[in-house]
């Protein structure tokens, strides 16, 4: 454990905010099991559902060229994984850092599956296409709804799940027109759970920085979820200090390794286990 700057940063997580989340109480709700897989994905396993949201399979980090099984303990989607539960795939837009296409080979041996893309990736009338603007989507119990932007002429979204009594929001590379846009996500959800940010440069003046401090003055969420690249950890945590700096204070938490293992109850971090 080591001290930045009047506050604690345990194994990736960078508690930025003040005294002690508040106590859970049973909420009618499942633990939310947040799986970090690695740059800009993440999974989320709630109950017999497993949402995962731009995944990569990140070469000589997880097997098999580790020469290990795929499994969500080595930040992967394994075999294991795919065949015990209903499998949620989000994938925010096409840039090869979000966007694998290993996730269609899951199809066949998935317990249920179902796909989500923020752009038009495809005819099959079997996935969802939330080309938008401001799209939404019932999909077997778990409802999604989308904001839009377009960098580079590439459409993207930024994702809300509501599923099993939990609020997600997973920003992929989203940089639109936020006040409007949280507003609206607002309006619709009160809170959001488990928000997974993209981390940017310790700046007043980026966008990133201006995003997130909107985001957590919004929502007031009880934790964020940092999203950086493998490699960048010490500079996501620079970020998160300078968010708590200039008043958007909650507890940033980011994975160091693929694998690294969040265990949610209510407010609180129940567990937090390091990928061995």
């Amino acid at each position: 454990m080591r001290r930045l700057a009047g506050r604690v940063a345990l194994a990736g997580l960078v508690f930025a905010s003040p005294g002690v989340p508040r106590r859970y109480e049973a909420q009618g709700r499942p633990l939310a099991r947040v799986h970090y897989l690695g740059g800009n994905g993440w999974a989320v396993r709630i109950g017999r559902r497993l949402l995962v949201f731009d995944y990569r399979e990140v070469a000589g980090v997880t097997a098999p060229s580790a020469g290990e099984a795929l499994g969500l303990a080595r930040g992967s989607i394994g075999p294991e994984d795919l065949a015990s539960l209903d499998v949620f795939v989000f994938v925010t837009h096409s840039h090869a850092d979000h966007f694998d296409s290993i996730i269609f080979g899951w199809e066949s041996r998935a317990r249920s599956s179902h796909y989500i893309f923020g752009w038009r990736a495809g005819a099959d009338p079997r996935h969802h296409y939330l080309v938008g603007p401001r799209a939404r989507v019932g999909v077997d119990g778990v409802e999604v709804w989308t904001i839009n932007s377009s960098q580079d002429g590439v459409p993207e979204v930024a994702f809300l799940v509501q599923v099993d009594g939990w609020t997600i929001y997973h920003n992929g590379d989203y940089l639109g027109a936020f006040r409007d846009d949280f507003a609206y996500l607002r309006r619709i959800s009160g809170h959001v759970d488990l928000p997974f940010l993209v981390s940017g440069w310790a700046r007043e003046d980026h966008p990133r920085y201006q995003l997130v401090r909107q985001f957590v003055e919004v929502f007031h969420p009880a934790r964020v979820f940092l999203i950086d690249r493998l490699g960048q950890e010490d500079r996501t945590e620079v970020f998160a200090r300078f968010l708590a700096s200039r008043g958007a204070e909650t507890h940033y938490l980011h994975g160091d390794l693929p694998g690294d293992l969040f265990s949610v109850a209510g407010d609180s971090i129940a567990e937090f286990r390091r990928r061995r």
